[in-house]
């Protein structure tokens, strides 16, 4: 595995796909953004939420532990304002969104989720209990009294979330 001060690919490769450093960071997000989102790219109202939800969660999770850095990458972007992300955004985003949503919608239609479930809230917030693992990894460890939360912690993280939220929405696994 190379190091982080050796180049991955030439040099001239790099300049040949981005012209610009601004292209290159913005490939980097579009790429975190695929992680993310070809996990709950495919799921429909046929699928049972006490799979597709523990699943999820579960991989979140683990992006959470295996690309901290993405994460953080994201969060930053996101919370300066998310200048560089305007076209994902304002494309096929909110239909994207919309998608799931409606997914969630109707398993709450056919009981599979509690009526009380607002699916929006719902995402919101699986995305931020499971990023938090990896945007707050210092104040994690510090409450731990770790140098970094090991495997064990975020299995615990997975079990405790999965739990909590099946529950929240009414879901028996």
């Amino acid at each position: 595995m190379p190091s982080l001060t050796e180049p991955v690919c030439p040099k001239r490769n790099i300049h040949y796909y981005f012209k610009n450093k601004l292209g290159l960071y913005v490939a980097v997000l579009s790429n975190i953004i695929d992680l993310w989102d070809e996990t709950l790219g495919s799921i429909s109202a046929e699928d049972d939420p006490a799979e597709v939800l523990p699943n999820y969660i579960a991989r979140k999770i683990t992006f959470s532990q295996e690309y901290p850095l993405a994460s953080r990458i994201f969060a930053s972007e996101i919370i300066s304002g998310a200048h560089n992300m305007k076209a994902y955004f304002s494309d096929d985003y909110h239909d994207w969104f919309s998608g799931r949503v409606a997914v969630f919608q109707r398993w709450i239609e056919q009981g599979k989720l509690d009526a009380e479930i607002t699916p929006e809230h719902l995402l919101f917030m699986i995305w931020s209990t499971t990023q938090h693992y990896a945007d707050f990894a210092v104040q994690i460890a510090a409450a731990l009294n770790k140098s970094s939360p090991d495997d064990e912690d975020f299995k615990a993280a997975q079990q405790t979330l999965t739990h909590i939220i099946m529950k929240g929405c009414g879901v028996s696994s």
